[in-house]
């Protein structure tokens, strides 16, 4: 079995929060400008305003996120 690491924001999974959060929204809703935004811009846009972002971490590879906001 695997073990899943849960971690906050580091910059070095800003990809992963990406191609994770895109992969999901294209699956159960759409992918919006105002997501894009977020997406790009995650420190200006969550942390800064007091949210976080979580990873699950898997052999060091992001296989999943979500943010508090």
């Amino acid at each position: 079995m695997k073990h899943i690491k849960i971690v906050e924001w580091d910059e070095k999974y800003h990809s992963s929060f990406i191609n994770l959060s895109i992969e999901w929204l294209e699956k159960y809703v759409s992918v919006e400008e105002a997501d894009l935004q977020i997406l790009n811009d995650p420190q200006g846009q969550i942390l800064d305003n007091g949210g976080t972002i979580f990873f699950a971490i898997s052999e060091s590879d992001a296989v999943g996120t979500a943010a508090m906001i």
